[in-house]
């Protein structure tokens, strides 16, 4: 839940976990379900997540978004 370990910690824990992901042989890093309360997707996670990640991964914005707004907000 990228809400979750932005709040706990700010941007570094978001940033080491998508660098988990890779090293692990992820394909691509996902900000959320949804669920957790303290939200979804953010336009500040995916640019986080993608930051990290540098082209090397997909980055999937999940959770939150609800209208076409929302989600062009990703892509920004």
């Amino acid at each position: 839940e990228s809400a979750a370990l932005l709040a706990a910690s700010g941007d570094q824990l978001l940033v080491d976990a998508c660098r988990v992901a890779e090293e692990a042989g992820a394909g691509f890093v996902k900000t959320s379900t949804g669920f957790h309360p303290s939200g979804g997707a953010s336009p500040r996670s995916v640019e986080l997540m993608a930051g990290a990640v540098d082209g090397r991964l997909g980055v999937k914005a999940s959770g939150g978004i609800r209208t076409a707004a929302d989600a062009i907000a990703m892509l920004d």
